[in-house]
């Protein structure tokens, strides 16, 4: 299960983008609480905090608000710069650990596939997953064997085991991984293969006599 992270917060004044602008400056990230049918809350995280949190793929955080509370809260949104480096805002969701969420989470395949052993290439289409599962159970990621797979063989959403309780969302018949047969080689150009410098001698197509007496005329 995923480890929960804390989020420690402090309390936004004024709303307007000037406002915003001054907060980033010092380090922190405007942000907002809302959900369960209560109130929303503008806060401010500190911009180290909450990067490390996104390193770590924190996903149910228990979110200190200024006044001392801790409310479970999801990620929903993270608002980047137009370079896509610099966080600009969060949006924070309340969730309740009992509560079925929706949540992308990392496909870790194991093990070397025997196909590849023999000449195979192996094509990954998924590196992760959209599941359904309860917020406080959330995986920290899905492991799949591929060490059985034989050449041209392919692995399929509705073969991938999955922790009790939790529910992919992709489609069953969905590929995830292919065992591929061995590419065949491109002919280079302006290389001649092997088997065409050796191969038999050209075929010689005997002249007519009426192209013989042109040739000679010619002559």
């Amino acid at each position: 299960m995923a480890e929960t992270l804390s989020l420690e917060t402090r309390p936004r004044g004024d709303l307007g983008s000037a406002n915003s602008r001054r907060l980033r400056r010092s380090g922190l990230i405007p942000a907002v609480l809302y959900g369960k049918k209560v109130d929303n809350v503008n806060l401010a995280v500190s911009r180290e905090a909450f990067e490390t949190i996104l390193r770590h793929h924190g996903r149910v955080l228990d979110v200190v608000l200024p006044d001392g509370r801790v409310e479970k809260a999801m990620i929903r949104e993270v608002q980047y710069d137009p370079f896509g480096e610099e966080v600009l805002h969060v949006d924070l969701g309340r969730v309740a650990l009992d509560e079925k969420i929706h949540v992308t989470v990392p496909l870790v395949l194991t093990g070397d596939p025997v196909g590849v052993a023999k000449g195979g290439h192996l094509e990954v289409n998924l590196h992760e997953l959209e599941i359904e599962c309860l917020a406080g159970a959330i995986p920290d990621n899905i492991k799949v064997s591929i060490a059985a797979m034989e050449l041209d063989q392919q692995m399929r959403v509705k073969e991938i085991p999955v922790p009790e309780g939790v529910k992919i969302l992709e489609g069953e018949d969905v590929v995830v991984v292919h065992v591929a047969p061995p590419r065949l080689e491109e002919p280079v150009p302006g290389v001649v293969a092997p088997e065409a410098a050796t191969g038999a001698e050209p075929e010689v197509i005997a002249k007519g006599k009426k192209e013989e007496e042109e040739e000679g005329e010619e002559k």
